[in-house]
């Protein structure tokens, strides 16, 4: 387990309010998807079935970066998260299930790009990884997909997105949601690009 310490009290509070956020945009619903957050040689995540609006610390879960297998209690996407974290700088993770973005990965783009400026300022475009395969190999393409993007979408499953804090990863995680509704909405003719 980690030392107390105000950074990890610190993280913990982070969590908590990202979460809330989650679900209060819309962004998850029920208990699915996942925030994690890299703390020295561990990462703090939410625990699996955990209701994001309704976390605490005894629903989050400590796993040592190196940890051959993460604990049962860890988030299902858990080892998503320990690859990212060894072989990228992420310093948070957010995972969401948010519906325009799960929407748009099935159009079978391969990247998806935004037609409004700030998506497109903030994102670029946002790589589509194909859920496929082992999870080794599931997890080495969201890594590889990662490298120079800040937010992938899994198809027909979610956005993961990066950033130095879980404030900063929950942004990506937001940008992409809106990226993708601005592309629905502008495929469905509602407004002209």
């Amino acid at each position: 387990m980690l030392e107390a310490s105000e950074t990890e009290h610190a993280v913990h509070g982070r969590i908590i309010r990202v979460g809330r956020q989650l679900v209060r945009q819309g962004l998850v619903h029920s208990c699915v998807g996942n925030i994690s957050a890299r703390v020295g040689g561990w990462i703090i995540i939410s625990a699996a079935g955990a209701m994001l609006d309704r976390l605490s610390v005894a629903t989050l879960v400590e796993v040592p970066l190196e940890a051959p297998a993460p604990p049962l209690a860890a988030s299902s996407d858990a080892r998503l998260h320990l690859a990212i974290y060894r072989q990228t700088s992420a310093g948070a993770i957010v995972h969401t299930h948010s519906p325009y973005a799960v929407a748009e990965s099935l159009t079978g783009e391969s990247i998806l790009r935004s037609p409004d400026i700030e998506s497109t300022a903030v994102l670029g475009g946002i790589p589509v990884v194909d859920p496929g395969g082992e999870m080794d190999e599931l997890c080495g393409r969201c890594v590889d997909a990662l490298r120079g993007h800040a937010a992938i979408i899994i198809r027909a499953h979610g956005v993961v997105a990066i950033g130095d804090t879980v404030e900063q990863a929950f942004a990506k995680a937001s940008f992409a949601e809106h990226a993708c509704r601005i592309r629905h909405l502008c495929r469905e003719g509602r407004v002209r690009g």
